[in-house]
């Protein structure tokens, strides 16, 4: 059951085939969507700099790469994903719970 100061956020899977239709997309939607997710194609495609695009727009990034390597790799990809504005990430928590708590702890 939804607590009554729960308030639904909507976000906005950028899934288009370009960097600039991903950022002509945002700036449409900036302001109404809160929140943002960024996948493995368009991630490969633009890289961090995209990231960044979308955190000045004002959005809350969520990076859907589903993290999966050993617990030091990991961590410093988290690391890497928080210094460019991600707020929220995937991990394949197959990677075992050390793996997860890397990433957590980053």
């Amino acid at each position: 059951m939804k607590s009554a100061n729960t308030v639904p956020q909507l976000m906005v899977a950028l899934d288009v085939p370009s960097r600039e239709e991903t950022l002509a997309l945002a700036r449409t939607l900036a302001g109404t969507a809160p929140w943002c997710k960024v996948g493995m194609e368009m991630f490969t495609h633009a890289g961090p700099p995209l990231l960044e695009d979308l955190a000045a727009l004002g959005y809350s990034i969520f990076l859907d790469l589903k993290f999966y390597d050993i617990p030091h790799t990991v961590a410093q990809a988290v690391k890497a994903a928080s210094g460019v504005g991600v707020n929220m990430l995937t991990l394949h928590c197959q990677g075992g719970e050390r793996m997860c708590h890397a990433a957590r702890e980053a």
